[in-house]
């Protein structure tokens, strides 16, 4: 739910997804993928991110799990994320007694 200026409103938001290709100044082309949104209601442009498009991880060739994977190596973060065990060293360190006051 975001802002809809024309609106003036908090409203839904409907996402669309597209790729686009750049050339770079060295030459070579890089590919982003840009996600669009717009107000559900009235159809108006809210905003866009523009991300890299990440190339797949080829899968393995016989088919079968890696078995030698713990399972926080099979959950990996995703950019911009921390990993498992970090978040929850983080929630354990930001979590603040509970007081009450009347």
């Amino acid at each position: 739910m975001e802002y809809c200026a024309h609106c003036r409103a908090i409203r839904p938001t409907r996402k669309s997804t597209r790729r686009r290709t750049v050339r770079q100044p060295d030459g070579t082309t890089k590919i982003l993928i840009v996600d669009s949104y717009h107000c559900s209601r009235c159809q108006h442009f809210i905003g866009s991110i523009e991300r890299e498009a990440t190339p797949q991880p080829a899968a393995p060739a016989s088919g079968a799990p890696n078995e030698s994977a713990s399972p926080a190596e099979e959950r990996a973060a995703a950019p911009g994320e921390a990993p498992a065990a970090a978040a929850e060293e983080v929630d354990a360190a930001t979590e603040a007694p509970v007081t009450q006051t009347t």
